[in-house]
């Protein structure tokens, strides 16, 4: 069976995944409660390993994205300052081959 991972975030800053199966609801995974002023800015598999991870952008510019396993957090990368006004319009895999 194939799982489909859905990722939700409230007004509070808590965020929170479900892992779907067959169209039912089989978990939740709890990860790190993110200040209001972080943005999800995109979704894609970053780390090749078949899981999407999660862009974050502050509000300010830093930029980093959270590895993730079967809706779980693992660890987050850090890319540092982009300056406003940039923004991120897509995410994905770019080869550049």
């Amino acid at each position: 069976m194939r799982f489909a991972i859905h990722l939700w975030r409230g007004s509070s800053g808590a965020v929170v995944t479900w892992e779907m199966g067959g169209g039912a609801f089989v978990t939740t995974h709890n990860l790190p409660v993110v200040p209001t002023n972080w943005h999800i800015a995109g979704t894609g598999d970053f780390d090749s390993d078949g899981d999407a991870d999660i862009v974050w952008r502050h509000d300010e510019g830093a930029v980093v994205t959270w590895e993730m396993e079967n809706g779980a957090f693992l660890q987050n990368h850090n890319f540092g300052v982009v300056s406003n006004p940039r923004q991120i319009r897509g995410t994905g895999e770019f080869d550049l081959v």
